[in-house]
């Protein structure tokens, strides 16, 4: 009797949890995301626009030697009812994201899951010749990505994830979580404002969006309405897609939330900001730091939210995400008997792990999925270390 054998290949190894459960690998399809997007010339040039982030360095510290390019690496995530492409500045002052709503792609399969890739020259030059009437399909999975055109296919691989990176996902949505919309623009007035950027480097004090008619100007002194815009030219990326612009909705803190009402304008300080552009399809969101010079890796406020932090709340609240693109705080806490304080500490100690981000556009938290352990979290906070062990001592 003849035999035959069949290979199976599994996409990941089987490994002890940290809870000590033993996790099986299962021979399975390892992708998290097969299908088309519905928009492919203004999907590929959000991609490639995010992909543009992580190669850029909006700011070189006086006297640092030039350092080779190294190759971008966006972070997937896919859900049933989004697919989100992230990224950051060398600098780490930039956070990009790229969100494909329900009417942006056709799915084949799609099941929850997040991996991260570089985006080579091959890859960049296959997004860059679609068009209107091109296909663009995608497939995302444990081993990486892969785009399909009518003309070429380009697969990259998993990379590491840069250590810093992880630093700015749980600091950037820190920022995130206390901005508000402050402003609305149509799109021709996000036309006009995309078209006014400055393409040089800015130098001096921050700059500000001014209310100015049905739109925004650039200026240097703030009013109660102006959101600040530290560095415009870190928005560049989008003018390959002012074509594509549906409108523009700007983030900022809560206004008079550090000042006070009352206070002059020039005592303003440098804030944080968001900047989310409509395009068919999806949305391509540009968070900007503080100062160009400041990257959000550095930012230290996620310490407040792990000083303060019930670990196994926060274990609870992980076993509770689902493959939903929005994490529902109100449900958490009814389910979990805690109040939303206790949730947003909770889900704050997550976001340090870089298993949950903040989209401005719901107003929520989402779920994304990073292997990473305590041990990387203790060293990445050493003044939290110092802290807590200065409390043990007395």
């Amino acid at each position: 009797m003849a035999s035959t054998t069949e290979l199976l290949r599994y996409p990941t190894s089987s490994a002890l949890g940290s809870d000590g459960e033993l996790v099986l690998a299962c021979a399975q399809d390892a992708a998290y995301f097969r299908g088309r997007l519905t928009h492919p010339r203004v999907a590929a040039r959000s991609l490639l626009a995010v992909a543009a982030v992580a190669r850029t360095r909006y700011y070189e510290p006086p006297g640092m030697v030039a350092a080779r390019i190294r190759a971008a690496d966006p972070v997937v995530t896919c859900a049933e009812e989004r697919l989100r492409f992230e990224s950051f500045s060398r600098c780490c002052g930039v956070h990009a994201r790229f969100d494909v709503e329900q009417d942006g792609f056709t799915a084949e399969s799609v099941r929850f899951g997040t991996t991260n890739v570089d985006v080579n020259p091959p890859m960049r030059a296959a997004l860059a010749a679609v068009d209107d009437r091109s296909t663009l399909g995608l497939e995302v999975g444990d081993a990486g990505l892969t785009v399909r055109t009518d003309d070429a296919e380009a697969v990259e691989r998993r990379v590491k994830l840069p250590e810093r990176w992880v630093r700015g996902f749980a600091e950037v949505q820190v920022a995130a979580a206390g901005m508000v919309l402050r402003h609305e623009l149509s799109r021709a007035a996000a036309v006009r404002f995309i078209r006014a950027l400055p393409r040089s480097r800015s130098r001096g004090a921050p700059s500000w969006a001014v209310p100015a008619g049905d739109g925004l100007r650039i200026g240097r002194t703030p009013d109660d309405a102006a959101v600040c815009l530290p560095g415009p030219e870190r928005l560049a990326e989008v003018r390959d897609l002012v074509s594509s612009v549906a409108g523009l909705r700007v983030y900022g803190p809560v206004p008079g939330g550090r000042r006070g009402v009352g206070t002059g304008a020039g005592s303003r300080p440098a804030e944080p900001s968001a900047w989310e552009f409509q395009v068919p399809g999806g949305r391509l969101t540009f968070t900007l730091s503080p100062q160009v010079e400041r990257g959000f890796s550095g930012e230290g406020a996620i310490l407040e939210a792990l000083a303060f932090a019930d670990d196994e709340l926060a274990e609870d609240v992980a076993r509770h995400l689902d493959a939903s693109s929005s994490v529902d705080e109100a449900r958490l806490g009814v389910e979990l008997g805690r109040s939303r304080h206790d949730i947003r500490n909770a889900l704050g100690e997550l976001a340090a792990h870089g298993r949950v981000g903040y989209d401005l556009g719901s107003g929520a938290y989402f779920h994304r999925e990073f292997p990473l352990g305590r041990e990387l979290l203790a060293g990445q906070h050493p003044r939290l270390a110092d802290a807590r062990e200065l409390v043990a001592d007395g």
